[in-house]
């Protein structure tokens, strides 16, 4: 996977933990970096009528070949597919909710849940990434803070990534 792997699961054995920010700085750290450039966010921002939080952009443009294919994002040329997938599912299964305009959908779980943040929602640079679960009616099928922020969510991709939880 990466250089590093054998060090990481080395020390995952030790039990040392990694601070949210130390996590960011090893990844930071792999080697042959893909991002996106300014130019390709700036066109799906436009594409899709919003604006991105400087921490996704920030992990975007350091990375989003390795955060696309760890499943951590979606690849920018896809967030609208998944922002009308999201759109479908809700339609189709009965919910209620309802995604706003400027959220955005980002990533999906598996066959049961997307992510999506709403930057305009608090104005930060770091909003809360939400989850809609839509095969579990626990949360009355309402969405839920996944994460307080979204160096929180790709804090544990990265962990997941990196194998140090």
């Amino acid at each position: 996977m990466n250089h590093c792997g054998g060090l990481f699961v080395h020390l995952k054995y030790y039990g040392i933990t990694f601070r949210d920010d130390r996590v960011i700085d090893l990844f930071r750290e792999l080697p042959d970096h893909r991002g996106c450039s300014a130019a390709e966010l700036d066109a799906a921002e436009a594409d899709l009528g919003v604006c991105f939080p400087a921490r996704y952009r920030a992990m975007m443009e350091l990375d989003a070949t390795r955060l696309c294919g760890a499943g951590i994002v979606a690849p920018l040329h896809r967030l609208n597919d998944f922002r009308q997938e999201a759109d479908g599912v809700l339609i189709e299964d009965g919910h209620l909710f309802r995604l706003e305009r400027a959220d955005v959908v980002f990533a999906w779980d598996g066959i049961f849940a997307f992510y999506f943040f709403n930057f305009n929602a608090d104005g930060t640079d770091d909003p809360a990434v939400k989850m809609f679960n839509y095969y579990d009616s626990a949360d009355d099928w309402k969405p839920v803070v996944s994460h307080d922020t979204l160096t929180a969510y790709f804090t544990d991709g990265l962990r997941r990534y990196l194998k140090l939880d």
